[in-house]
């Protein structure tokens, strides 16, 4: 009598079935027999076994050869109970069924699956992991590793009655079983998607010990016709047979012992009813769970929430489609062009890159920045050049045409090209080390604002300070080191300070941070600048506070603060563009906090800023310059640029948190409560923004890609 015996059921597959059984007679491991029962209506799949039979050279008798039997139903059983019928022919010690779209992965794949479940007495069932393929279009095969999880395992080794919760034992083909176990050659025939768990809650019932590996041994092969596809979407079989399996397994009283898994089996079972429909008035009563009907109702709330966002989802996937072929179109075009670009794209990057720094100090400086629309176009080309050279995923090409689609958008109607330069910057820092731009870009600015100092200090060009009357409280002393004024100065240095945090961190001693606090000390009775010295003061704060109570770097709520307050912030300005001062909060904020920015914007002639020069896509007339950074983009871009920015800085919050990037965190707080108040970043010069080569890191993380931003605050 043979060991094993593999039950194959088969139906008007010949195709699959000369390939299953390809993978049988290629296996090391000989010891079983080999069942065929056909239920279908030709003798195709026949033919397909005599011929795999024949050319095999296995099938006859001798040292090892495979005994083949053949049955033919008629009439025909139907699924399940053909399934039956093959296993309950079988003559082995084990039973293994395999389906005719499955295959073994490897020629050791059954004598793997047999020591497995010889290694383990104590144990009727057996399993392993599988590869999910399918044949594209072309005939390439794709596959997907899948197994059981370790944690998945050690919840089914708890409660074999976890497995209502998922089916992670995996597709039969994947499955070994002692045939002297009970039940082991019955498949239930009343069921048809729910068919393989129940067989696997009945065998664990009897024996809840089994053995598994995460090793794919078997090839799951995928496709539209196979039974569970065809009953995937029938609500009433699914709820039909989610009612069967729960009352006959998941009892309450039976779980009495364990009252939380019994809540949590409870609301699986009422969260899958509301996926498939059942109206609340249908829902059975005799199913024992305590306070049913409104446990149900909030199932039924979860899922119309579930249900809108599929629909949202659907709906975007459908809008952007048209923009993913164009992806796909231009990453074709432009593969020929990436190498050829390679070396000179590097070049160009770092030119246009210094370029803009350059900018950003001659800008500061009292000289006035010559032909500011053609160098821009000289920066951008090169950038352009550098993205040209990169080598996107579709995902990636998909959220930088939509964004230089939102900027040549507001660059026709508000006449600016900012958002469309920032977007090609984007894609051209997508290779490049985020942590060497950005020391690169701290140099530079550095070594600009010294040489603007020691130029104003030898009387050579621009003021080392002015004395006027900055606040309206009477003429007085403030240094400006070569800039154009304190505040512009006490700014530049705040960003250095915030970059410097960010790159170092983790070499900072106590002696580092006490000579910042003094420097920035000294900076702010020189300056006056109130807002860049908080800024400067709470980036030191939070970045002590990371490194020296590391735990901080791991709670949740910490990282929830900057977005709070952000979005609190930005209601405080929408209600002063829409209603100024007359709001008492907004008018104490303006007092002692805003230095009277919110009122300056309704003494101008046009009342810049507020709700009446706000559009969709700004207008050619918006070209006042004043501070509030955040009411600034509405006020230049408009309310959609507006909108889609806002979402994508808390969604970039968002995934600070959960990567517990507590060096991101300081830099990217810093700049977002910063904007609230000044407007520095919110310019004309690239350079300003220092948080850009960190958001481009971040990019496949906020497009759901695998890759992840690299690590920050390490020092280097």
């Amino acid at each position: 009598m043979p060991k094993l015996s593999i039950c194959i059921p088969a139906y008007e597959n010949p195709e699959g079935i000369k390939r299953l059984l390809e993978s049988v007679f290629s296996q090391r491991y000989t010891d079983f027999e080999l069942i065929v029962t056909d239920d279908s209506g030709s003798d195709a799949v026949e033919r397909a076994v005599r011929e795999a039979a024949r050319r095999s050279g296995r099938c006859g008798e001798g040292p090892g050869s495979v005994l083949l039997r053949y049955f033919r139903n008629t009439p025909g059983l139907g699924a399940v109970r053909n399934w039956n019928r093959a296993l309950s022919l079988a003559q082995g010690e084990y039973v293994k069924l395999m389906h005719h779209d499955d295959w073994f992965s490897d020629e050791g794949s059954l004598g793997s699956l047999v020591e497995l479940l010889e290694s383990h007495p104590e144990a009727d069932l057996a399993f392993c992991g599988t590869y999910q393929a399918f044949f594209a279009s072309d005939g390439t095969l794709h596959r997907t590793p899948r197994g059981i999880s370790a944690e998945d395992e050690a919840l089914l080794r708890k409660d074999w009655r976890n497995l209502f919760l998922g089916n992670t034992i995996g597709a039969p083909s994947a499955v070994l079983v002692r045939r002297s176990a009970p039940s082991a050659c019955r498949y239930d025939p009343e069921l048809t998607w729910l068919v393989d768990e129940e067989y696997y809650l009945r065998l664990l019932q009897g024996n809840p010990h089994f053995a598994c590996s995460p090793e794919p041994w078997v090839t799951i092969g995928l496709s539209g016709d196979q039974l569970t596809e065809s009953v995937r979407d029938d609500e009433t079989v699914n709820i039909r047979e989610l009612l069967y399996i729960y009352r006959r397994y998941m009892p309450v009283s039976g779980a009495a012992d364990v009252p939380e898994r019994g809540r949590r089996f409870a609301d699986y079972l009422l969260a899958r009813l509301a996926a498939n429909h059942l109206p609340e008035e249908e829902l059975p009563a005799d199913l024992g769970i305590p306070d049913a009907a409104r446990r149900y109702r909030h199932a039924l709330r979860e899922e119309r929430r579930a249900e809108r966002k599929r629909r949202a989802d659907t709906a975007v996937y459908l809008l952007t489609k048209p923009v993913k072929i164009a992806a796909d179109r231009m990453n074709a075009v432009l593969q020929p062009l990436r190498a050829l670009l390679r070396i000179p794209a590097e070049s160009a990057f770092w030119t246009a890159l210094t370029i803009e720094l350059l900018l950003v100090i001659w800008d500061k400086s009292n000289a006035t920045v010559p032909y500011p629309g053609q160098i821009f176009r000289v920066t951008f080309l090169l950038f352009l050049i550098k993205a040209a050279s990169e080598k996107f995923t579709r995902r990636e090409l998909v959220f930088f045409l939509s964004a230089c689609v939102l900027g040549v958008i507001s660059w026709r109607c508000a006449g600016r090209n900012e958002l469309l330069r920032a977007a090609v910057l984007l894609a051209a820092l997508r290779g490049e080390d985020h942590r060497r731009v950005m020391k690169y870009s701290f140099f530079v600015t550095l070594a600009g604002c010294l040489a603007l100092a020691v130029l104003a200090a030898a009387g050579i060009f621009g003021d080392l300070y002015r004395v006027q009357d900055f606040d309206g409280t009477g003429t007085d002393l403030r240094y400006c080191f070569g800039m154009g004024n304190p505040n512009a100065a006490h700014c530049m240095l705040t960003m250095l300070l915030i970059l410097g945090l960010y790159l170092w961190e983790n070499r900072l001693r106590w002696q580092h941070y006490a000579a910042l606090l003094v420097l920035h000390f000294v900076l702010w009775r020189l300056c006056r600048s109130a807002a860049a010295a908080g800024t400067a003061f709470l980036a030191i704060a939070m970045s002590m506070a990371f490194h020296y109570r590391k735990r901080l770097r791991a709670r949740d709520a910490v990282y929830r603060v900057t977005g709070a307050v952000f979005a609190a912030g930005l209601v405080l300005l929408a209600a002063a563009a829409v209603w100024g001062t007359k709001i008492p909060l907004i008018h104490w904020l303006d007092g002692h906090v805003l230095t009277g920015r919110v009122a300056s914007l309704w003494g101008t002639t046009f009342f810049s800023g507020t709700l009446a020069t706000w559009y969709w896509f700004s207008d050619r007339a918006n070209t006042s310059y004043f501070d509030l950074g955040w009411l600034r983009v509405v006020y230049w871009y408009g309310v959609i640029p507006m909108i889609l920015l806002t979402q994508l800085v808390f969604e970039w919050l968002r995934q600070i948190r959960l990567r517990r990037d507590a060096a991101a965190y300081m830099l990217v707080s810093c700049l977002v409560l910063y904007t609230l108040i000044e407007a520095h970043v919110v310019s004309i010069y690239l350079g300003r923004n220092i948080a850009l080569p960190l958001l481009a890191s971040y990019l496949p993380g906020l497009l759901g890609e695998e890759r992840t931003a690299p690590a920050a605050g390490r020092g280097g």
